[in-house]
């Protein structure tokens, strides 16, 4: 299996129906799938382009503190630090996730992050549930027919890998996630929502990965939230609140006119332009970090 890096090997108002208003410091004590006396989480970080690799020892040192267990993948290997990815284009991330659980069983939650990612990851650890799935609002659309040509913005929709994709999967479906599909949502339907951000606990792993590997040739836009709702129910679900998304009107360009201490998370960051950028991020979280008081779940490992 893939090695995990360990910090010893490395050199809008925030809402909180969303959130859940409780800590996971006391969630967190519940037993788990493996009976340890701490949750094991692994923190999966996604490269799209092996020109970005100049950024790994700068995110383990972002992360280091509180993710004792990181892994990175990318389109090519770089020695021991980044594992090939499954996804050559950067559309089939869940590829990378279903390879990442295969090879690294032994944790209790599986947590993945996009490279270019401002991660507010002080206030998803202290409020957000490790016990529940984490998916994203933005971008959310109703179930989609997969019979139904589709009127939508998401211009991905009508690629190769939208709902093309898609209709071919069905055929190879397990009868029991399409009878899932009908019983829940009135016909055999898939969701797509925004994916740079997905956590999901060890106790869906199975049916996940069971069911992500038959949507192989799927956007992961589409096949992370459809695969998650359909091995989960509604309570096994919180979302991610006031994520921020800079792709337009050159708005990644002037990222700290946008980042408020509330934010889930800011997206693209791109952290190869510089140290300026580098030490903005870090102090973005020395303030959540600050003003949340947070110190590190000791029942976290």
């Amino acid at each position: 299996g893939n090695p995990i890096l360990s910090p010893a090997e490395t050199d809008d108002e925030a809402d909180q129906k969303s959130i859940g208003g409780s800590s996971n410091r006391a969630q967190l004590q519940n037993p788990n799938h493996n009976k340890r006396s701490c949750f094991k989480l692994l923190l999966i970080i996604i490269f799209n382009l092996p020109g970005h690799y100049g950024n790994v020892d700068f995110l383990k040192e972002v992360y280091k503190n509180d993710f004792l267990h990181i892994i990175f993948y990318g389109p090519k290997p770089q020695s021991k630090f980044v594992h090939t990815s499954i996804d050559p284009r950067g559309f089939f991330q869940h590829r990378t996730a279903v390879d990442a659980m295969r090879n690294n069983p032994d944790f209790d939650g599986y947590l993945w992050v996009g490279d270019d990612v401002w991660l507010n990851y002080p206030l998803l650890l202290t409020r957000m549930n490790l016990s529940k799935i984490w998916l994203h609002r933005r971008g959310e659309t109703k179930w989609i027919e997969t019979s139904k040509e589709v009127e939508s913005v998401w211009e991905n929709w009508k690629k190769p890998f939208g709902l093309p994709a898609v209709r071919k999967i069905y055929k190879a479906f397990p009868e029991k996630y399409l009878k899932r599909m009908r019983d829940l949502f009135g016909g055999e339907k898939v969701f797509r929502s925004a994916s740079d951000v997905v956590y999901m606990p060890a106790r869906f792993r199975k049916d996940f990965m069971e069911i992500a590997s038959k949507m192989h040739d799927v956007c992961f836009e589409i096949a992370f939230p459809t695969a998650l709702r359909l091995v989960s129910t509604n309570t096994d679900i919180e979302y991610l609140s006031k994520s921020r998304y800079l792709w337009y009107n050159r708005r990644r360009d002037h990222v700290s006119d946008f980042w408020k201490v509330t934010l889930s998370l800011l997206h693209p960051v791109k952290y190869g332009k510089g140290e300026a950028i580098r030490k903005l991020a870090l102090n973005w979280t020395a303030q959540s970090l600050k003003r949340l008081q947070y110190t590190h779940p000791k029942s976290l490992c």
